[in-house]
C-alpha cells in the first residue's frame, strides 16, 4: 500500500522546523463510484518538457565547521551557501484565493457539487494504480490523494516522494537536472573559496512558473518552487555531491483559473474552502541523487546516479 506521509513544516525563510507527523493511506481515497475528471489545483499554465534517469545512493552526512557558514556563492544563479538545508520558501494560507468565510451560506447546489467531486475522487483513487501518471484526465493515485486531503482533512502539510515525479514527468525531471547542475557549479566554487574538502550547502528558491508535462502532476503541483541542498566531498581532485532536490507548493484553487484537462473553473472547488468544507495545504517533496566529477572538468550535461520510483505489489 502506497502512503503519503503528512508532517507539520515551517516555511519561514531559512528556518526548518522539527516535524511532527502522521500517515494518510492512499486507501482513504479508495471509494467505489464513477469517474471522469479529478480537479486541478495550484497556479497552472501550459506545460513544457525533455528527459534522462535511474537508482538511489546513500552517503554519510558531514558538517562543515561553523566558521565557514557565511561563505556564499551565486554560482549558476543557485545562490548556494555553506550550511545545513534551510527552506527558503514561504508557502501558507496567505497563498489561498479562497478562505473560510462564515458569511457564505451553503446551497443545495454546493451539497450536490461536493458529492459529485467526492465520487470522482474516489473512482480516481481506485483506478489510479492501473492508469499510471497520465491516466484519463489526470486521474492517478497522487492527484486523487492530494484532492482527498483537500476535501477531508484540516490543512496539514503533505510530504511525498519527488522521485516518483522525477520518474513520471519529463518536465519535472528537466527542472531537477538543471538544479543539480547549478549545485555542481556552486560546489566547485565553494570548494575553492572555503578551503575545505567536506561541507554541506543549501540553495535559494527557483520558482518553476510553467506546468509539469503530465496531467497527473499538473493537478498535484502545477507551478511550484524548487531548491537544493547537498553534502560535498573532494578527494584527490574528484568531487562527490549527494544532492537533494526539494519541491515546495501550496495545494489550493485559484479564483478565475481553470483545469487544463477539463476546463472546470477553480471557483467550483475553491468554494468548498470558503464554506469551511475543504482546506488548502503545503506540499513538500524530496529526491536525492549522487554526482561525481573531476574538479575543473565538470561535464556540460550532469552525469549522475538518479533515483527512480518503482511500483511494487506491496504498495
Amino acid at each position: 500500500m502506497k502512503s503519503v506521509r503528512l508532517s507539520r513544516f515551517s516555511s519561514a525563510c531559512w528556518v526548518k522546523s522539527t516535524a511532527t507527523s502522521y500517515s494518510m493511506s492512499m486507501a482513504s481515497t479508495r471509494r467505489t463510484i464513477a469517474s471522469d475528471d479529478t480537479p486541478m489545483a495550484t497556479n497552472e499554465q501550459p506545460a513544457v518538457a525533455t528527459s534522462p534517469g535511474v537508482s538511489r545512493p546513500s552517503l554519510t552526512r558531514e558538517v562543515a565547521p561553523a566558521s565557514q557558514a557565511r561563505i556564499r556563492v551565486r554560482a549558476g544563479g543557485g545562490g548556494y551557501c555553506i550550511g545545513s538545508p534551510k527552506n527558503p520558501t514561504h508557502h501558507g494560507p496567505q497563498d489561498d484565493s479562497f478562505v473560510y468565510d462564515p458569511s457564505v451560506r451553503e446551497t443545495w447546489h454546493d451539497r450536490w457539487a461536493h458529492l459529485k467531486w467526492n465520487t470522482k475522487a474516489g473512482v480516481c483513487a481506485a483506478v489510479g494504480p492501473f492508469v499510471g501518471s497520465d491516466g484519463p484526465l489526470g486521474c492517478s493515485e497522487i492527484s486523487a490523494a492530494f484532492y482527498d486531503h483537500y476535501l477531508h482533512d484540516n490543512g496539514e502539510d503533505v510530504d511525498y516522494d519527488l522521485s516518483k515525479a522525477y520518474a513520471e514527468d519529463e518536465s519535472i525531471r528537466d527542472d531537477i537536472d538543471a538544479e543539480t547542475y547549478r549545485a555542481q557549479r556552486a560546489a566547485e566554487e565553494l570548494f575553492q573559496t572555503s578551503g575545505t574538502s567536506a561541507f554541506e550547502m543549501t540553495g535559494d528558491n527557483h520558482n518553476i512558473g510553467y506546468n509539469p508535462a503530465t496531467a497527473s502532476w499538473q493537478k498535484a503541483l502545477g507551478s511550484y518552487d524548487l531548491w537544493g541542498s547537498a553534502k560535498v566531498t573532494v578527494d584527490n581532485g574528484v568531487a562527490t555531491m549527494t544532492f537533494t532536490a526539494h519541491a515546495e507548493d501550496r495545494y489550493n484553487f485559484n479564483r478565475g483559473a481553470s483545469d487544463i484537462a477539463t476546463g472546470t473553473p477553480d471557483d467550483v472547488n475553491g468554494r468548498f474552502a470558503a464554506l469551511g468544507w475543504a482546506h488548502g495545504f503545503n506540499t513538500h517533496g524530496t529526491t536525492t541523487r549522487t554526482v561525481t566529477w573531476t574538479v575543473g572538468s565538470m561535464p556540460t550535461t550532469t552525469k549522475a546516479s538518479v533515483p527512480t520510483y518503482i511500483r511494487t505489489t506491496s504498495e
